[in-house]
């Protein structure tokens, strides 16, 4: 290791071939606030003339050329620096004042390999970079023309934050004067040193922190042998990097690690985090031998079949192999529910195999919509499942070993009709029906609230489009309440003696929701108006307001009929699955209780409680109770601890039931989050309590999540 001082100036002027950055290396990396200050520095070293320590380079000398292992973020930026002022002086001579610096000055000094013995070399640039931005950089020094994905790199954007700085000045020559006092250590390494992708790995430079991506490829490239290298980049890595470097909002983004994280866990079949990826990652290739040229070929087809996949659900960029289920692929796109990814991807992948056929692949993707969509419209949240849909291709394949005779789409139903809990369990049509009448299902997000009133516009209309056009904006819509938040004399007068609660009970939920282009039209004029207006109810072309139109008020009994009638509509799109697999709900002799009609008899204990279909043993009443409490502060948090310490709420004898003081309390309970309860109640105000607080999270008598066994 030979380290030496020089200035940036110095050190690009003097190589005697081209820089090279390595391909394990990650792109160019520095964004506007770097180049800012970069620039910044710049401008007060050509003012005061001082000196300014620009950082460390770490380089290996190679068959007439320099690795760059570490500073490539330096010495790219001043590159493009002297890029920006070579074209600048090319059309504007004047603006290096006594011709000190000119165009051709730069380009031979800093730009070409003007000392190369290949005179084919001569007239290349320099630099020589990593994947697309060797195109680019390319690109910036002819002066041809980029198109909007290269525009969006950050090597042309830095280039261009230096065109307008340096177009901005009377004189270019004091910035390229500068560079001589940006001073850098230059570090060269020999064979005793660590190898150059380990270094890189390990360096903790002065740029940008290596992202996982970053990591990935490094490691993915970090191969001794030579040929297994060329090979691994130049027939797999370009065209991975191609597929997973996108343009999004005028930025780069690149899904190197998002991709490598959903591999990892459709081959492992398990949920990983992360923070595990790059680790899992360096764990999967450590088993390859980098002189197997076959090994790595068949790893990599591997993955190439997995990126077909992934590309096809993550960003609809479909191979024509999976071209038949494009609408299917299209609706779970839709919803954003990127949990299930691994379980379609492994199902793709199984079918490019030829171990699934074309109607197991579509009835399963059905299936995993119709799981999804339920779940929504019933009010489940997704959060639980990021670990379930990871290992449930595992599942099936578990179920079709013990079960030969049985197809994929049938062991995936039995497998959705047999999870219990809202974590992972598929809403029933009795569930459907209540929550359109009770569910807040204006809070969820809007795009949700579009698919599920799009869908059922498409269900009822010729042309199935309304979703596509709503996905690609060629149509504007909102979504509607039909009786308005704020009413007015005339709502009061249809909605009856008791609109105040009718009001509140109905305004957010499905069956008071539809859609329409003229949100703000409709503002909130009666429902006569609604329908009767220029572009209203009547006039619209969505079946969804055609059937809002056929009433004459809008009223409790109106909502009572469109709930049931979107019930009708859902059913018949979402069907609830079947199987072929007998029923595992045996519940044998054992008839169960609600607490809103068991009639307490003296000696009677519990022996079990089902809540929202998960079944536990209990041993006591307050066993029971503190199973219910702790069900609703899991699943209802934000307004749990609106019961807690609130005596007024959840309280007897001006002493709160739920709280965090457990000093107050005669005999301790414990809950979830440093939350206690009071035990010492008997069971009538057990069971009093827990209808108050299912009541409280919006349950009732028709859908109490509650009901036991006894002893």
């Amino acid at each position: 290791m030979y380290p030496s001082k020089r200035s940036i100036y110095e050190f690009i002027s003097r190589t005697d071939g081209y820089f090279q950055i390595p391909d394990f290396q990650r792109p160019y990396t520095w964004d506007a606030r770097q180049i800012q200050t970069f620039w910044d520095d710049l401008k007060k070293v050509a003012e005061r003339n001082n000196t300014h320590y620009f950082g460390t380079i770490v380089l290996i000398r190679e068959d007439g050329h320099s690795v760059i292992i570490d500073g490539q973020q330096r010495l790219t930026t001043s590159l493009l620096l002297i890029n920006a002022a070579y074209h600048i002086l090319k059309k504007t001579p004047a603006k290096s004042l006594d011709n000190i610096y000119t165009d051709k000055f730069l380009k031979d000094t800093f730009l070409v390999n003007t000392r190369s013995s290949d005179i084919r070399n001569r007239e290349k640039i320099t630099l020589r970079t990593v994947t697309t931005d060797n195109n680019v950089l390319e690109k910036i020094f002819i002066g041809k023309e980029l198109d909007s994905n290269e525009q969006a790199n950050k090597l042309y954007k830095a280039y261009m934050l230096f065109k307008k700085f340096l177009d901005a000045q009377d004189n270019i020559n004091n910035y390229i004067e500068a560079l001589h006092k940006f001073e850098i250590v230059e570090i060269t390494l020999d064979d005793k040193d660590d190898n150059p992708q380990s270094i890189f790995e390990s360096i903790n430079s002065l740029g940008e922190p290596l992202s996982p991506g970053d990591k990935i490829r490094n490691w993915a490239l970090m191969l001794k042998n030579k040929e297994a290298r060329r090979i691994v980049y130049g027939d797999y890595w370009k065209n991975i990097e191609n597929n997973l470097t996108r343009v999004e909002k005028d930025q780069q983004v690149d899904y190197i690690s998002d991709f490598f994280r959903t591999y990892l866990m459709c081959k492992n079949n398990k949920f990983i985090s992360e923070e595990a990826t790059h680790p899992e990652f360096k764990k999967l290739l450590k088993d390859i031998d980098d002189n197997n040229i076959e090994s790595i070929k068949e790893f990599y087809n591997d993955v190439q079949k997995y990126l077909l996949a992934y590309l096809s659900i993550k960003f609809m960029k479909i191979n024509p192999q999976l071209e038949m289920f494009r609408e299917q692929i299209f609706s779970l796109k839709f919803l954003k529910a990127e949990i299930i990814n691994t379980a379609i991807i492994n199902i793709f992948v199984d079918f490019i195999d030829n171990k699934l056929t074309t109607e197991e692949v579509t009835n399963s993707l059905y299936l995993v919509e119709t799981f999804l969509a339920r779940r929504l419209i019933g009010g489940f949240k997704a959060e639980g499942l990021n670990t379930r849909f990871p290992e449930l291709h595992k599942a099936i394949r578990a179920k079709q070993e013990k079960y030969s005779d049985k197809t994929y789409d049938d062991c995936l139903s039995a497998w959705m009709l047999e999870t219990r809990g809202r974590t992972s369990s598929l809403p029933t049509d009795a569930d459907i029906t209540i929550s359109i009448k009770t569910l807040n299902f204006y809070g969820n997000k809007t795009y949700q609230q579009q698919y599920v009133l799009a869908k059922i516009c498409d269900h009822l209309s010729k042309e199935s489009t309304l979703l596509h056009s709503i996905y690609d904006k060629q149509i504007r819509l909102s979504v509607e309440h039909i009786m308005p938040r704020k009413i007015g004399p005339k709502w009061r007068s249809d909605l009856g003696s008791d609109w105040e609660n009718v009001h509140d009970k109905w305004l957010h939920t499905l069956a008071n929701l539809t859609l329409t282009a003229y949100n703000q039209t409709y503002s909130n004029h009666s429902f006569a108006q609604k329908k009767t207006m220029e572009h209203g109810f009547a006039k619209s072309p969505l079946p969804l307001n055609k059937y809002i139109a056929e009433f004459d008020l809008w009223n409790e009994e109106s909502l009572k009929d469109r709930a049931r009638w979107l019930s009708r509509q859902i059913a018949k799109i979402w069907k609830y699955p079947k199987t072929t697999f007998p029923s595992s709900n045996n519940d044998g002799d054992c008839e169960y209780y609600s607490p809103y009609n068991w009639e307490i008899k003296s000696g009677e204990k519990p022996a079990t409680v089902s809540i929202d279909s998960d079944e536990f043993e209990v041993n006591s009443w307050v066993d029971l109770y503190t199973k219910v409490l702790s069900f609703i502060q899991e699943n209802f948090y934000d307004k749990f601890v609106d019961l807690i310490d609130n005596k007024d709420l959840f309280g007897i004898k001006d002493k709160p039931l739920i709280t965090m003081n457990k000093d107050i309390l005669s005999t301790v309970g414990e809950l979830g989050h440093e939350t206690f309860i009071e035990r010492n109640i008997g069971v009538h105000q057990i069971m009093r309590n827990i209808i108050k607080i299912c009541e409280y999270v919006e349950y009732d008598e028709d859908n109490c999540p509650v009901s036991f066994t006894l002893a």
